[in-house]
């Protein structure tokens, strides 16, 4: 579109060396942007401490009520059989909520017995109950039962596979086989599309977790689309912002070393690997323990992005990569640089 064609224009290219303002974060200094945590946001923080559970989700359900997300668990048919998926927080089984298919995320026992999933899951509802984004999985809200320490969030059911898989050409595509550039591209742009969104939110989210088990891709039509999900380790920028965690394998090295404020930066990193996962099939340090991944970012000398020969997105590409995976935190373009860079991407592929 013409607004997309003008930003691309206005945006530098990330080739030429480091951005206008390294600690800038979507053109703005991000440490001025930093607020004190809400009284919202409060409310899911008293999640993190102490042993008595009941309290905090009897806030958070008040919340719930007067912000109309609260769903009285009657309304939710919960499909027990039917697992989507599973981790170390619970499952994700289909559900019907309103007549229509929903995924319910659910811990797999009570919480009481076994807390330390339900920051996580408080946390992942605190900011998916305000995102609205065509790239980012809804949340239609949440069932929440204090006396038994439960919380479930009754989400958007996703149809389609996880990104490696949809790589390999494991999906519905109309046509049989692993995916050509134009579906790579399209799925890296409207992942860009969701951070940036994410992350010139006032104040700024962090995903914190961005890896392709992360990423689900649907078709509408015959074109494939991403949805961005999991935001249990999400973080809403303020001054007492709990430190990131993640996957070993698509962690930034500040994550890793737990040095530097945390800031979007983090996403940036992970994002730089993930484009250069989806472009190329290759995952970052496959094969590597986690032992070996953590000796390499220690070291400061991370095992950069690999490109096969003849990949017709190297050219494009791999400057916007290689700038994403700076090591120093502050020298990553913002997401706004990243994906002015990739509207311009067609023309180079």
């Amino acid at each position: 579109c013409q607004a997309e064609h003008q930003l691309a224009r206005a945006e530098p290219g990330l080739a030429r060396g480091r951005p206008r303002d390294a600690a800038s974060e979507a053109g703005r200094s991000q440490a001025d942007s930093l607020a004190t945590t809400t009284e919202t946001g409060r409310v899911f923080d008293t999640l993190y401490g102490g042993s008595d559970v009941a309290c905090p989700l009897e806030e958070i359900a008040r919340l719930g009520r007067a912000e109309h997300w609260l769903i009285d668990a009657a309304d939710v048919k919960v499909l027990a059989a039917d697992k989507l998926g599973s981790g170390s927080f619970g499952d994700v089984v289909r559900g019907v909520f309103s007549g229509i298919f929903v995924a319910v995320k659910t811990p797999r026992v009570r919480l009481n017995d076994t807390r330390v999933r339900l920051p996580e899951l408080g946390n992942e509802l605190r900011i998916l109950r305000q995102l609205r984004h065509p790239r980012i999985v809804a949340c239609h809200g949440a069932t929440i039962n204090p006396e038994q320490g439960q919380i479930s969030l009754v989400l958007e059911l996703v149809s389609g596979v996880v990104l490696h898989a949809f790589l390999q050409g494991n999906h519905a595509d109309p046509v049989a086989g692993c995916p050509g550039p134009v579906p790579r591209y399209q799925i890296i742009l409207e992942i860009s599309q969701a951070l940036l969104y994410l992350h010139t939110r006032c104040p700024h989210i962090v995903h914190g977790d961005l890896k392709s088990s992360n990423i689900m891709v649907e078709y509408e039509g015959e074109q494939a689309h991403p949805k961005l999900l999991d935001f249990g380790l999400s973080r809403v920028l303020s001054k007492t912002t709990r430190p990131l965690g993640g996957t070993p394998a698509w962690l930034a090295p500040e994550v890793w070393k737990k040095t530097g404020p945390v800031s979007c930066s983090a996403d940036i990193y992970s994002f730089g690997l993930l484009i250069a996962f989806t472009v190329t099939s290759m995952r970052p340090f496959q094969g590597k323990s986690r032992r070996s991944i953590r000796r390499a970012v220690m070291s400061g000398r991370p095992a950069p992005a690999s490109w096969p020969p003849g990949c017709v997105f190297e050219h494009g590409c791999r400057p916007v990569v290689d700038a994403c995976l700076r090591i120093e935190q502050g020298a990553r373009p913002s997401i706004l640089a990243v994906y002015g860079s990739l509207l311009r991407l067609p023309q180079k592929i």
